[in-house]
């Protein structure tokens, strides 16, 4: 428990919301956080008024104010002493003070009278006459006893105006309630005008299941409506009435009312009881049985799940009674000719209104973070058909706390669902604290606490299990006594140095029985993931002889000899650089699946010519990729350039992602809806004003891709900006015209460029050379053949430039290739050698295929002989790839700057070489720009035992002193890092942000060293070198 305590002010508002941030720390310096919501009510008392607040009234006028006195949880409170004060102030002044004490305290307000009620059980009422013409009543009700009171105003004026409500004028009526049964009449009494027409029907979605006409005879109009089973789970009643145009009364001609209501279905839930033991030991096998009680049969599904699991989401026992029969939206839109007519007619304007109202946001649901210390449990099994009662057996597995059993059945039109809890103990519950990740070289403690039920005569034998990764240092064995309580007992561990990948320590205790605790932890390289390759020619009859490079960490170093009739095309390398690209933006995801979903074609064309990526690996890679990107999605049909962002991408890459999709769909994923909507968002900025040429260009192609094109878009382009087009902009257009079948058109556009073989451009859209030398070829390869053949054998060479590049030149890059493999008479000649390995052993190829691959892992730093069989030149690509193993000492900067500061809570510095577990610290980082860039990414690997808060989820606030002036424009949080992004930083140079860290376990850690870099743009980047931190 804890106390906290809440003053009030004059600004106190009737209940507040306070959120509570809890944190749990396990005595082996892992933080558990829980959020708890709570409202908070102020007063003891609250005094609610009714009446016809939305109008000016008329000097004269008796205004009938309806009281009622409650209590905190809204129960009527009787016999509460009430003072009533009733001020007047004239209108011009009031309103340039602050408060309502100011008003009555003023020399100017006059007091017009005053008296004492006493509260009661039922609802009362007090008349306030407005005797002055022009100005603002104001009523005070005051609480004797608490202090408190409550204002509020009511203005006068000597004319008098009616409530103008915005959106329509509403129908009032009594009677209707929110649920019904079968065969109830719904009885309604309707506040209607003497004369006119009533209209009404009832809608479920998009059907009228009834509707029908009257005409009014009272002011009291009752309307019955029988309930049938058609309106189950819930529909709506649609009013609407018209008044004769001489009506003598203030009543608005038009009104309406739209009254939801929800059905209860006969024998819609399906009862069941869950019977099962409260308390269970691991490994023991035990029942659960389930009856149906309303139902002899029935189909049910079982799942027993840990709670530590659910807590995390807060996720509810699944309800398919409330899903099925769940509230149905309006679907449908009403009409009226009305105000067509309405004009015609001698009636006041304010007498007219539309019937429609505002739509409904979408509630932001955000659910708190629970750290979960035991592995998860989920137990399924089902559908399991059902006869009366079932018996489900299942055995967990070696786990304590407490599990979930949930049970979802369904019969028919019935469904139901059930939940219980069991708490699964032993009489000894270990419980480690791992570092979540660590480095290379990093020494650790591993804290194991024990909590033991019951005092026993043997002792506890506890041995630590290292993986090849790991190396312990200490005792490996310890014993400690049987005993009640709590018993805490340390290891020591040391991330072996050139060991890198995913680790595993085991924790063996032995009494009568075993157990065990085991974490898999990763180790991570504090340097990224680099792929280099080495090009050799060899002519006809020449034997080459080669040794295979390594690259790094040995473990996941790889190689590969890549034979091939092309010149210097490093294209593994480059897939491999755009897969393991470290960032997510919405360009990067898609160039990551623009080059799988090219290298894919190549795949079906010429086989599996890369070890390790066959069709299914990659159909793989798109699944998942397609599926982040609806993190990206944007309700008009265009996409973020991050996750769950609302701003939306420019307009090119919008296009970018379009084109993926459209080139996806064709080749027969699952993507009918995602690709429609978003083309129709392309559609629409077709016709829309053109705001870029060159974007427009490329859009208008890909629905000629989409096989929707639009030619009076395309010739508007052509005959009013084509001069304003680049050269990249009229291959576009040329290529738009070609997909839609009319080559007439694309060759004489392309009659409008020059030295077409040659690659340029800016670097709007592409960093290298090789990213427009893609694009003309994708491009070129959809108009003519001949002229791709062309340019790509004036652009053999182009490789050998060592160029840097970025995700969308590579993704270009293999569009371009790929399609114009595809293009052309890819059989000619054969590709045939010799490769002679170390141990002897030889393999021939032989092959009419352009690529043939062999894996080179075994052999590194061996020797590997080629010899061209061929009757032309063959080309060989030795790909290697890995992560280096020096290490930064030295701080690097190319055109921007990084410092780095770790602060307490309080905002003052600490040496992060003598830091306490537990303690909280925060990381200030300040980035400066020497010129504009954009794109700037951040990125800081946490130091092993370090872990990051997550503000956002806790929905709580940095502190004052580390509030950010400049917001980053995505924040990526993950276990064991954390990146920063800045999109359009142009306009400013120098920027702050602060990480929050909760420092978790003792040991000696490396600090890894804080990075910078524009992520289109090699020309800026700044690493500070690797530091160290102790932790005590």
């Amino acid at each position: 428990t804890c106390s906290w305590s809440f003053s009030k002010n004059e600004s106190t508002p009737n209940f507040v919301k306070a959120d509570f941030a809890l944190e749990v720390t396990e005595k082996g310096g892992r933080p558990a956080y829980d959020k708890k919501s709570v409202l908070i009510f102020p007063y003891n008392f609250y005094v609610g008024v009714k009446f016809d607040s939305g109008k000016i009234y008329k000097t004269g006028e008796n205004v009938s104010i309806s009281y009622i006195v409650v209590d905190k949880d809204g129960s009527p409170v009787e016999e509460r002493d009430l003072d009533i004060k009733v001020y007047f102030v004239r209108y011009y002044w009031w309103y340039e003070v602050r408060n309502f004490k100011e008003i009555i305290s003023s020399y100017y307000t006059e007091v017009k009278n005053s008296f004492s009620l006493k509260s009661k059980k039922e609802p009362s009422s007090f008349d306030v006459f407005l005797s002055e013409s022009y100005g603002t009543y104001f009523v005070e009700i005051k609480d004797k006893k608490e202090n408190e009171s409550l204002f509020f105003s009511i203005p006068v004026r000597y004319w008098g105006e009616e409530q103008k409500e915005v959106g329509g004028s509403y129908l009032r009526f009594e009677g209707a309630k929110e649920i019904y049964n079968i065969g109830e009449i719904m009885d309604l009494n309707l506040s209607t005008p003497s004369q006119g027409t009533l209209f009404y029907s009832i809608v479920k979605g998009d059907q009228i299941l009834k509707w029908e006409y009257e005409n009014l005879k009272e002011t009291n109009t009752k309307l019955k409506i029988k309930i049938t089973e058609e309106m189950v789970p819930s529909s709506y009643l649609f009013i609407s009435v018209i008044q004769k145009i001489d009506k003598g009364n203030d009543l608005p001609l038009r009104s309406y009312a739209i009254i939801p209501f929800s059905v209860i279905p006969e024998k819609g839930k399906l009862e069941m009881e869950v019977l099962c033991p409260d308390n269970i030991k691991p490994r023991e096998e035990f029942s659960i049985k389930v009856k149906l009680l309303n139902s002899n049969e029935g189909v049910i599904t079982v799942a027993v799940v840990d709670s530590g699991l659910i807590n995390l989401t807060k996720e509810k026992t699944p309800d398919p009674y409330t899903y099925f029969y769940q509230k149905i939206a309006w679907n449908l839109k009403y009409l009226d000719s009305f105000d067509y007519f309405y004009g015609l007619l001698d009636i006041p304007a304010e007498y007219t209104y539309k019937i429609g109202g505002e739509g409904v946001g979408q509630k932001l649901l955000t659910s708190p973070v629970k750290s979960n210390p035991f592995p998860p449990v989920v137990f399924f099994k089902g559908p399991i058909y059902v006869k009366g009662e079932e018996n489900i057996k299942v055995t967990l597995p070696d786990y304590l706390g407490e599990v979930k059993v949930i049970v979802v059945g369904t019969w028919g039109k019935s469904f139901g669902s059930k939940e219980k809890f069991i708490k699964v103990l032993d009489d000894l519950i270990p419980l480690a604290t791992f570092p979540r990740a660590v480095a290379p070289g990093d020494e650790f403690e591993i804290p194991l606490q024990l909590f033991i039920q019951k005092t026993k005569k043997e002792k506890i034998k506890i041995e630590i299990f290292p993986s090849k990764h790991f190396e312990i240092l200490g005792e490996k064995i310890l014993e400690v006594p049987y005993e009640e309580g709590e018993k805490m007992v340390y290891f020591k561990a040391k991330a072996k140095e050139n060991e890198i990948g995913e680790g595993q320590i085991k924790i063996l205790l032995e009494d009568k029985k075993k157990k065990d605790v085991s974490q898999i932890i990763p180790i991570h390289p504090i340097n990224t993931f680099i792929s280099k390759d080495d090009f050799y020619t060899i002519s006809s009859g020449e034997e080459k002889q080669f040794k295979v490079p390594i690259l790094g960490f040995p473990e996941i170093a790889k190689a590969n000899l890549i034979i091939s009739n092309y010149e210097n095309i490093p294209l593994r390398s480059m897939y491999e650089t755009v897969l393991l690209y470290p960032f997510g933006c919405i360009e990067q995801t898609s160039s990551k699946l623009f080059a799988t979903l090219y290298l894919r074609d190549l795949v079906i064309l010429y086989g599996d010519i890369f070890p390790n990526l066959n069709k299914e690996r990659l159909d793989g890679i798109l699944e998942e990729g397609f599926s982040r990107l609806q993190d990206f999605t944007l309700p008009e049909g265009n996409f973020s350039f991050w996750p769950s962002e609302r701003y939306p991408a420019s307009e090119w890459t919008n296009v970018y992602v379009a084109h993926l999709l459209v080139e996806a769909f064709s080749r027969g994923f699952s993507l009918k809806y995602f690709v429609d909507k978003t083309m129709e968002y392309q559609k629409a900025k077709a016709r829309a004003r053109i705001e870029d040429p060159k974007t427009q260009a490329y859009r208008l192609f890909v629905l000629s891709l989409y096989s929707e094109p639009d030619f009076s878009s395309m010739n508007l382009l052509k005959e009013n900006y084509l001069r304003k087009l680049d050269k990249q902009g009229k291959i576009i257009l040329s290529a738009s015209y070609a997909q839609a079948k009319d080559l007439e058109s694309a060759k004489e556009i392309l009659k409008n460029v020059e030295k077409l073989e040659e690659v340029a451009g800016s670097e709007e859209y592409f960093y290298s050379t090789i990213g427009y030398f893609g694009n003309y070829l994708y491009y070129l390869s959809k108009i003519d053949n001949d002229l791709a053949s062309k340019l790509f054998s004036m652009n053999s060479s182009i490789f050998k430039k060592k160029e840097w590049w970025s995700t969308h030149d590579i993704g270009w890059f293999c569009a371009g290739f790929s399609s114009y493999l595809s293009s052309i008479n890819f059989s000619m000649g054969k590709l045939k050698a010799k490769v002679t390995f170390p141990d002897g052993k030889e393999e021939r190829i032989e092959t009419t295929s352009r690529f043939y691959s062999i894996d080179l892992k075994d052999y590194h730093s061996k020797n590997i002989k080629v010899k061209n069989e061929s009757q032309e030149a063959l080309f060989l690509d030795i790909s290697y790839s890995g992560i280096p193993l020096e290490v930064p000492t030295k701080e690097e900067y190319r055109n921007m700057k990084i410092k780095t500061t770790f602060l307490d809570e309080n905002g003052l510095k600490v040496d992060e070489k003598n830091l306490k577990m537990g303690s909280i610290i925060y990381e200030k980082i300040e980035i400066e720009l020497f010129n504009s860039e954009k794109h700037i990414a951040i990125s800081q690997i946490l130091p092993g035992g370090w872990e990051p808060i997550n503000f956002r989820l806790l929905n709580l606030n940095m502190p004052q002193w580390a509030q950010e002036p400049f917001k980053p424009s995505y924040v990526d949080i993950r276990d064991d890092r954390v990146n920063i992004f800045l999109d359009y930083p142009e306009y400013q140079r120098q920027f702050t942000f602060y990480i929050p860290m909760k420092v978790v376990t003792r040991g000696k850690f490396i600090l890894p060293p804080t990075t910078g870099q524009a992520m289109y743009n090699p020309e800026f980047f700044a690493r500070l070198p690797q530091g160290y931190v102790n932790v005590e």
